[in-house]
């Protein structure tokens, strides 16, 4: 799937790769930086694109490895509901 990425494209219908944005939310779930990344790129003004639907996989197995408690996810519940 590396190569994919570099043809998916995200909300903007630019090729976006979230990966980079994903690992930094697996260790800090509250860093605001990389949340508004993923949303500028993936949801723009109701924008969806290939690299918005594949992203919803990884994000959903980085969630889930994470403990729902601990010092990266003070607050499990708030970031999935994102």
């Amino acid at each position: 799937m590396e190569d994919a990425w570099a043809k998916m494209l995200g909300g903007c219908k630019v090729p976006y790769d979230p990966r980079l944005a994903i690992s930094r939310l697996a260790s800090d779930t509250t860093n605001e930086r990389a949340w508004n990344k993923l949303f500028e790129n993936l949801h723009h003004q109701g924008d969806i694109g290939e690299a918005s639907s594949a992203s919803v996989p990884i994000l959903v197995e980085t969630f889930r490895s994470i403990p729902k408690h601990s010092e990266t996810n003070p607050d499990h519940g708030n970031s999935i509901a994102l």
